[in-house]
């Protein structure tokens, strides 16, 4: 994906009691990225700069709501690696918020991260957030999903290196629907089916897709 859930690093944090809750703040120093999305920094980095994360959220009574914000400096890469931007530095900002509830038998999630990378001529911007939410009624659950991408700036260099690869898998403003139920066959299995639609946006590129999707899960 697009964002960098993998990191080798530092995290302080601190937790403080607010109600019947409790407030987190957290901050982790960790190398940053590597020449593509895929490539995860773990003994060293590509340059002196740190990846510098800070983070907080209130977590109590079924509820989860908070914010973060990263700032990491990509390392400049030659034109093999990096055709459609070669030899010059980007810096990355990315910032979130998120809320959660858990409320009995209701859960909501919603999530959004922006995410910008800033060149010495151009800045390209990817907003991308969901929303869920899903209702147990006895062994069935219900649940709902919407998902929003939407790409600005034209194509990014970190992303997408070489535009005109065809096998490259760029990034596309598009918004996605999942609707499906999940039943609780017993305690250990569950059956699980949803139909899907994706719609892009925009330019008009692309067809519309529909999937419908059947799952069984056990545990043993």
């Amino acid at each position: 994906g697009i964002l960098p859930v993998h990191s080798t690093g530092v995290e302080l944090g601190y937790d403080l009691a607010m109600g019947s809750g409790q407030l987190h703040l957290r901050s982790t120093i960790a190398n940053g990225r590597g020449n593509n999305p895929d490539d995860i920094r773990v003994v060293d980095d590509t340059n002196d700069a740190k990846s510098v994360l800070a983070t907080i959220f209130y977590d109590g009574g079924g509820l989860r709501v908070g914010a973060s914000g990263l700032y990491d400096r990509i390392a400049a890469a030659d034109a093999t690696v990096r055709p459609d931007l070669p030899d010059e530095t980007i810096d990355e900002v990315i910032t979130n918020v998120h809320f959660v509830l858990h409320s009995g038998d209701l859960q909501v999630t919603a999530e959004s991260y922006t995410v910008l990378h800033m060149t010495n001529d151009d800045t390209f911007r990817t907003i991308s957030s969901y929303a869920m939410g899903s209702y147990q009624l006895d062994k069935y659950r219900p649940y709902f999903r919407a998902e929003f991408i939407d790409v600005n700036g034209g194509i990014d260099p970190f992303f997408v290196p070489d535009a005109t690869d065809p096998g490259a898998a760029v990034g596309r403003d598009l918004v996605e629907t999942v609707t499906g139920i999940r039943i609780d066959v017993s305690e250990w299995a569950a059956l699980k089916a949803e139909y899907r639609f994706m719609h892009p946006l925009k330019d008009g590129t692309g067809d519309d897709e529909h999937v419908g999707a059947v799952n069984f899960a056990f545990g043993i």
